[in-house]
């Protein structure tokens, strides 16, 4: 436990490389990405899962179940190059409703 992994592209995942980051994993299709996402998940050996939002929403319904079976790793979107992706429902969000019985809302700045 400790450790954290990325899966990114392959100019993101060099960059957290860079940072200092020794999980790093370039990826380029959805059947990698699901790979990848299995092997940390299954290996227990993380507790951070950095993800890019495009990656994320190819594995969502993976990392529903793991959010909702597993304490580790806890998984963090971060957006690529183009931006974040502008979601109608968070899945966090979701999860925090089922588990809690209480909706979230967030103020929209402008």
């Amino acid at each position: 436990m400790g450790k954290i992994a990325i899966v990114a592209d392959q100019d993101t995942a060099m960059l957290f490389k860079l940072g200092g980051i020794r999980h790093t994993y370039a990826v380029r299709s959805q059947e990698e990405v699901e790979k990848v996402i299995k092997e940390i998940v299954e290996g227990g050996d993380f507790s951070v899962l950095i993800l890019m939002e495009r990656f994320a929403e190819v594995v969502q319904p993976l990392l529903t179940r793991m959010m909702k079976t597993q304490k580790y790793p806890i998984a963090i979107t971060i957006p690529d190059r183009k931006g974040p992706i502008e979601k109608e429902v968070d899945p966090v969000f979701e999860i925090i409703k089922e588990a809690l019985g209480v909706e979230l809302k967030i103020k929209k700045k402008g």
